[in-house]
């Protein structure tokens, strides 16, 4: 099996993320993926630089608070970040590139990308800034050089929306691209819709970790400005500079403004577009929009970006891109109906927990369709390992809430794992729109599908047979109102179809 070295240029949540899954689920990657990722060296602007070339033993390191890390004491450390050097010099084959984004010249991250390309080392980076400033120069570097620039997560994170785009509408021709492209912007106007004056919104987000100690990118609209960039020459093949966009934040709405919106139907949105004209120019700006409600963006909520390329053949395709969810390690019981007994436990969750699960919920049959097939296919097959490890407190749970007996919860879930196997073989075998098939469960004949989203059978298949009742089963746990009855229940036709994953 092969292996990967990497230096990690920036220690901040991205880079701490991934040396986290490497030092965790290395070797379950390594399985899934065919090679090993072994860390060889970490820069930070705070901590100082860190070398090992026979690998650095990560745990330590993820164990430290953030602010309080330092590499200096170490073998192999400085106090000194030494980027140029680390770069330049160290045995790496990638460089994962995850400083701060400088939307103005892109610096210090546009010099690390160029040392890398430079050295034959390939790159990647989820920064805005080297991509948006000078993305053109920097893939005919890399092409000189022999060497990869993927810059993927640039734009909505660990959604492959510029593959999406490149790959997956072959055929189309896509005319342009709007979206709401930062999370906290949007979570902030939702705050102002409730009344909440702008700067309590943005201590509010500050607190639930969406916006930065500085907000000014997120506020007034720099990060979508860049996104925007992005979108259009990647997509759209423009060659846009910065001073080509016009950029206005949500500085300037009040809440008053917002709620007078809402009671004529209209939802204040930060919208990023790009649009193609007939004759190959491009224009692209940023800009609060009061959105009538029938507009695709109108209903997106929360810390949470989306989407929507304009196309010839297909019209609007969106993809809706919810904020991960943190559940916490708080549980409450749940009790068998009939005997009182406590048989099992759920996560305790706050409103705001559930309001955003139930935003997943809602945009769920759209956000599958970036997964290429294989993509699919795991999501089905760990769907099916997970449930299948946890058998029996899935079966307790459907006895304490559906009433069956153990023998019938038992043999539900086994026909839920059977289902997401089946279908995880579908998805690796073929690629069509709509696959039945059958399959038996004793006397029982089961049917399923399977479509280019496969969320939906996981939708259909849980104990709880919608995921809008275990949110209200999770909220009643909690102390909190059920989900208002006013949301309805999916019909047959309209099923989650769709599969998975802020700015």
């Amino acid at each position: 099996m092969g292996r990967y070295d990497l230096a990690l240029i920036g220690f901040g949540g991205v880079n701490r993320a991934l040396a986290e899954l490497i030092s965790q689920s290395g070797e379950r990657l390594a399985k899934e993926l065919g090679f090993a990722l072994r860390v060889v060296a970490i820069t930070d602007l705070r901590a100082g630089s860190l070398v090992d070339t026979d690998g650095i033993d990560l745990a330590p390191l993820l164990a430290a608070e953030p602010g309080e890390l330092s590499f200096e004491a170490l073998a192999g450390g400085s106090a000194d970040p030494r980027n140029e050097w680390v770069v330049r010099e160290v045995p790496a084959d990638i460089i994962v590139e995850a400083t701060f984004t400088n939307p103005t010249d892109g610096e210090p991250a546009l010099s690390h990308v160029r040392w890398a390309l430079e050295s034959g080392k390939q790159v990647c980076t989820t920064n805005k800034g080297p991509v948006a400033l000078a993305g053109r120069a920097l893939k005919q570097l890399a092409a000189e050089h022999g060497v990869s620039f993927e810059f993927e997560g640039s734009v909505l994170s660990g959604t492959p929306i510029l593959r999406t785009a490149q790959r997956m509408f072959g055929g189309l021709e896509i005319t342009g691209v709007q979206g709401i492209m930062n999370g906290t912007s949007n979570y902030i106007l939702g705050r102002l819709e409730e009344g909440i004056e702008l700067s309590a919104a943005i201590a509010e987000a500050q607190e639930l970790g969406y916006a930065e100690a500085d907000p000014t990118a997120d506020i007034e609209g720099h990060d979508v400005q860049l996104k925007v960039m992005i979108l259009a020459n990647e997509v759209l093949g423009a060659d846009l500079r910065r001073e080509d966009v016009f950029c206005e934040g949500i500085s300037a709405i009040t809440p008053q403004e917002v709620q007078d919106a809402a009671s004529k139907g209209l939802r204040w949105k930060l919208v990023g577009s790009a649009t193609r004209h007939e004759d190959g120019s491009v224009d692209a700006r940023v800009a609060p929009l009061a959105l009538p409600a029938q507009h695709p963006l109108a209903g997106i909520s929360g810390p949470v970006n989306a989407v929507a390329f304009h196309t010839d053949l297909l019209g609007v395709s969106d993809t809706v891109v919810p904020q991960s969810i943190e559940l916490g390690t708080d549980t409450t019981p749940v009790h068998n109906p009939y005997t009182g007994e406590v048989i099992a436990s759920v996560p305790t969750v706050d409103a705001g927990a559930v309001g955003s699960i139930l935003q997943q919920a809602r945009c769920g049959r759209r956000t599958a369709a970036a997964l290429s097939r294989a993509a699919r296919a795991a999501v089905l097959e760990r769907a099916a390992r997970l449930i299948e490890r946890r058998a029996e407190s899935f079966a307790q749970l459907i006895v304490s809430e559906a009433g069956k007996t153990i023998t019938q919860a038992r043999k539900e879930v086994g026909r839920a794992v059977n289902t997401l196997s089946l279908s995880a073989a579908e998805a690796r075998r073929n690629a069509g729109e709509v696959i039945p098939f059958d399959s038996h469960e004793g006397s029982e004949k089961r049917q399923g599908w399977f479509t280019r989203e496969p969320l939906g059978i996981i939708a259909a298949i849980t104990p709880f047979n919608d995921p809008l009742n275990l949110v209200a089963l999770l909220a009643t746990r909690s102390g909190q109102s059920p989900p208002s009855q006013g949301l309805p229940l999916p019909r047959e036709r309209d099923k989650f179809q769709a599969g998975t994953e802020t700015n």
